[in-house]
């Protein structure tokens, strides 16, 4: 049976994110088609279908909310969500929504309506362009990922084209990737050293395509003189890239909004269609096209289009009242106060600012060709100049006042965390202030379910939800004071039932798990704005950091009243606690605090029981590049690689630390210099098998410093630090003279 909220249908949209540009588009026209439908829309920002990572597990328990009891259909997106992994199929995904009206985009599903792209127009138009515009003839092309029917439909239309254009398919110029900028960066490493073997890349999307362009003009390439490029998706980056992105656009905004008429098309009817989306060219300077034929393919976002055209009219019928007749400067005042007016009250973007920039110089164009007066073209173009000179300080404006925006959001979100953090043991209070920066935010309504206990979610486990759950605090609370103030459990499936979103207006809300350090606290519901959507992520993990910690101390004060006599488990949920700050987040191993307290410890018995005590101080050599290369999450997966070899190398007994950045620290105790070699030696060996079974693109590599310590010298462990730090120093140039003399 179909639910509504106060008579309005409510519609749930399942998508990978919120922040890039892909989505960021997506949600606008689907947030715009509920507004315009006066339909409530729920937005759910999981991940990868059953995805091995533990991340996303994490986000992805949000799926076992929806059900066809308490929401009237569902939107999809396929594409984004990548609905299989190892064979997993979309259609068994769905199954456990059944009988609930589904549209998805790009993937057909039986019974469900679906939202195709075609992919083969724009994309072979565009492929067209590089070898018939640009002579090029050797295409690398690098796809999406597996089992995607964007992504092969794509592939295919890059093969077909080959063959049409009589060039013959080479499997070398094929790489794959995953539609990630991190997958990208490794297929363009791999290109690097084929410089010479290709003179284009067509990426199955931009934010790929814009990753290998970054990479290859890194290593020398030069764009697009030695390698055109070419994307797919038309995203914001890909025009205001250094070097502006020829694309494919695919109207990711109208996406958004065909997928809610479709929605509400198959939930009045019951019949199932499937909607074809147009793709077109949109040529720029990484193919090799000029400048001004990259403005030329500038489109406006598609809202925009009616005003902006009405905007050109302005413009078109002012110039030419400003040039022939005799009150210029009365004119130019009039146009430009009328232009700041409707500028102001319209929500005109910086890209719809630069496509009316474009719209001028081709007016410019075409009045200079019929004016002869040397007099009328100095006015023209003081009237010209001027009107360039207005649209330029508005994106400057735009500039500014975004950029105040978002510090002043920013002061917000860390203003909420100050508020917070005293009222740690305090819930209640600690949510009050929570409930006022986030209404200051402009995030209302909003709700917040805590389950009674922390529920760990373990990787490579099966998930079940608790039952139940408490309505913590909600914004409008009208209607819903009694279920707060009872402090009563509901059932977790409830809480998107309708009495608890006691609304007169439609909705749109997004719904995100509360969750951190391998525990489920609870979700967190509030109003969507995409203007904000980058906002949402930190504003999430604040609040999951205050519960999680609040968790904790609710555990700790009910050990203390409950076992008060039993101080030794007073005592592990103490060291809990302690354990967290001297933990390292990345390795697990401790971090520069915990290892200070536990070495020092150490040390001094060491001293008492008259033991030989030895330091190493370990560094990463080439992390730096790691990170410059294949980015920061390349680097960090490194630096946890390199913590498991020195724990595999050293003792359980001896103490690892990460302490600080790529450098480790190791105190061994019952331990002498005559070790020293052996010891190395391990690692070496550790690190070469490492090395040698990896598949990464670079390599392992660490030095190590050591410094040993007489049975009466006790030495403090900072100075023991200092001398082993030197003689690390020492190590490394000495590797770097050796190095260089090879």
């Amino acid at each position: 049976m179909t639910v509504r909220s106060n008579g309005r249908l409510t519609v749930v949209c399942f998508i990978s994110d919120i922040e890039s540009d892909y989505s960021d588009q997506i949600c606008r026209g689907t947030v715009e088609a509920a507004k315009e439908h006066d339909i409530n829309l729920l937005l759910f920002p999981g991940q990868l279908i059953n995805s091995a990572n533990p991340f996303d597990q994490h986000l992805n328990v949000i799926y076992d909310l929806v059900n066809h009891r308490n929401v009237d259909g569902l939107i999809l997106h396929a594409a984004l969500i990548r609905g299989v992994r190892d064979g997993l199929d979309i259609h068994q995904f769905y199954k456990k929504y059944a009988p609930l009206p589904l549209v998805t985009i790009g993937q057909v599903v039986p019974g469900a309506s679906a939202i195709l792209l075609d992919n083969k127009r724009g994309l072979g138009e565009g492929i067209n362009h590089l070898i018939r515009d640009h002579g090029r003839r050797k295409l690398a092309f690098v796809q999406g990922a597996r089992h995607n029917i964007n992504a092969e439909e794509r592939y295919t239309t890059y093969l077909e084209v080959l063959k049409a254009n009589s060039i013959p398919f080479d499997p070398n110029l094929v790489y794959r990737g995953s539609f990630s900028p991190e997958s990208a960066v490794k297929v363009a490493s791999a290109m690097v050293d084929k410089k010479g073997q290709f003179d284009a890349v067509i990426a199955a999307n931009d934010a790929m395509a814009l990753a290998i362009l970054s990479v290859l003009q890194e290593n020398g390439f030069r764009i697009p003189e030695d390698v055109s490029i070419m994307g797919f998706d038309n995203t914001q980056a890909s025009w205001y890239n250094r070097i502006p992105l020829t694309t494919v656009n695919q109207q990711t905004y109208d996406l958004g909004r065909q997928s809610v008429d479709a929605i509400l098309d198959l939930i009045r009817t019951g019949k199932p269609q499937q909607i074809t989306m147009p793709t077109e060219l949109v040529t720029r300077e990484s193919c090799g096209c000029t400048l001004e034929t990259a403005r030329q393919s500038l489109q406006p976002e598609a809202p925009m289009t009616n005003r902006l055209a009405d905007l050109t009219q302005l413009i078109d019928q002012s110039a030419k009242k400003a040039v022939f007749t005799s009150n210029f400067s009365q004119n130019m005042t009039k146009l430009h106060s009328c232009l700041n007016e409707e500028l102001k009250r319209k929500d005109i973007s910086e890209k719809d600012i630069l496509w009316l920039k474009g719209e001028l110089t081709r007016l410019w164009n075409r009045m200079a060709t019929d004016i002869e007066s040397v007099e009328k073209i100095q006015k023209m173009g003081k009237f010209f100049l001027e009107t360039m000179t207005l649209l330029t300080e508005l994106i400057l404006q735009q500039h500014a006042r975004r950029d105040e925006g978002r510090h002043l959001m920013f002061q917000s979100l860390r203003k909420s965390l100050e508020l917070m953090v005293p009222y740690l043991n305090d819930r209640e209070k600690a949510v009050e202030y929570a409930a006022y920066q986030i209404n200051r935010l402009g995030f209302s309504p909003w709700y917040i379910y805590l389950y009674d206990k922390e529920a760990p979610l373990v990787n490579g486990e099966s998930w079940e939800c608790p039952q139940t759950v408490k309505l913590i605090m909600a914004q409008p609370s009208h209607g819903l004071e009694e279920t707060m103030k009872s402090k009563s459990s509901i059932p977790t499936k409830d809480i998107m039932s309708r009495r608890f979103f006691v609304l007169d207006s439609p909705y749109c809300l997004v719904v995100n798990p509360l969750f951190l350090l391998g525990d489920q606290m609870g979700f967190i519901l509030c109003n969507f704005n995409p203007k904000d959507s980058w906002l949402y992520k930190n504003l999430f993990l604040q609040i999951s950091c205050i519960f999680r910690f609040s968790f904790l101390i609710q555990d700790k004060e009910e050990i203390e009243s409950k076992l008060r006599g039993v101080l030794q488990e007073l005592e592990e949920h103490n060291a809990r606690l302690s354990n967290i700050s001297q933990t390292d987040d990345l390795t697990g191993l401790y971090n520069r605090r915990g290892f200070l307290a536990v070495a020092s410890q150490c040390l001094h018995q060491a001293y008492r029981m008259d033991k030989g005590v030895m330091l190493f101080y370990a560094d990463m050599d080439g992390l730096k590049q790691i990170n410059d290369r294949y980015g920061h999450g390349e680097g960090d997966y490194a630096i946890c690689k390199a913590g498991e070899l020195l724990k595999k190398t050293f003792r359980d007994c001896d103490v690892v630390s990460r302490f600080g950045g790529d450098e480790f620290t190791i105190l061994a105790i019952g331990t002498s210099s005559d070790g020293v070699d052996a010891i190395n030696l391990r690692l070496q060996k550790e690190i070469e098998t490492y090395n040698s079974v990896s598949g990464k693109p670079w390599s392992l590599s660490i030095t190590m410093g050591a410094v040993s310590v007489s049975r009466k010298s006790e030495i403090s462990i900072e100075q023991l630090l200092s001398e082993a730090d030197n003689d690390l120093y020492q190590k490394k140039n000495t590797k770097q003279t050796e190095k260089e003399a090879r």
